[in-house]
């Protein structure tokens, strides 16, 4: 049912009430990283390097497949680091472009195998916790933000790309919520809306055609 933005509030306060009751752990593991990212910016250890470019669930987002080679990942060390600090100079769509024109490059060069931009928005959602959602993939996220965008009437653009539809979303959800509001929290609940709402709903529909599966 289409509801008017003055709902939205308590909506997402219900969702993120029932956080830990869909995954009690996550949270933690979240925001140990966040924590450490921004303890360490811009000089990031090899361990946060690790974390951020090669581990398959790093507290932000899962990827289960589609990730760097560990051979792959220690020869692009230093490059992933530079990559790294690029981006915690700014969340904007020009430095995402920027960093995207990088990986292409690093994958022409035989640095990397291919161009990772699910780890590239896992990246700028660890650095960026209160601009940048957890749903990494873009399809899955485009979900959400149209989910919220229809349900709720905010009148968002649907012409632009993941990072700047995140930036959008998470102002409009900031002043809806208030100051108040924990980004990381806040990012869990629209997981969870993808998960166990809309991939839930699709997988009802569809599930004589084909098995869905749910991760980060």
């Amino acid at each position: 049912m289409v509801q008017d933005s003055s709902a939205l509030a308590p909506f997402f306060r219900a969702q993120i009430e029932k956080n830990n009751q869909y995954n009690s752990v996550w949270g933690k593991h979240y925001r140990q990283l966040v924590e450490q990212i921004q303890a360490e910016k811009p000089n990031f250890s090899e361990a946060t390097i690790r974390q951020v470019w090669y581990e398959r669930d790093n507290g932000v987002s899962s990827l289960m497949q589609g990730g760097m080679s560990l051979v792959e990942f220690e020869n692009a060390q230093k490059d992933l680091l530079t990559l790294t600090r690029q981006i915690a100079e700014e969340c904007t769509q020009e430095n995402y472009n920027r960093v995207i024109e990088r990986l292409i490059k690093l994958k022409a060069d035989g640095v990397l195998n291919k161009v990772y931009r699910a780890l590239c928005n896992r990246a700028f959602a660890a650095i960026y916790p209160s601009k940048i959602s957890s749903v990494v993939n873009v399809n899955n996220f485009f979900s959400c933000y149209n989910y919220c965008n229809n349900h709720f009437q905010l009148g968002l653009s649907g012409e632009r790309e993941w990072l700047a539809r995140n930036v959008d979303l998470k102002e409009t959800l900031n002043r809806a919520l208030g100051d108040d509001i924990d980004p990381i929290e806040l990012n869990m609940s629209l997981w969870h809306l993808y998960a166990y709402e809309i991939q839930d709903k699709n997988c009802y529909r569809f599930s004589w055609k084909r098995k869905c599966f749910t991760r980060k």
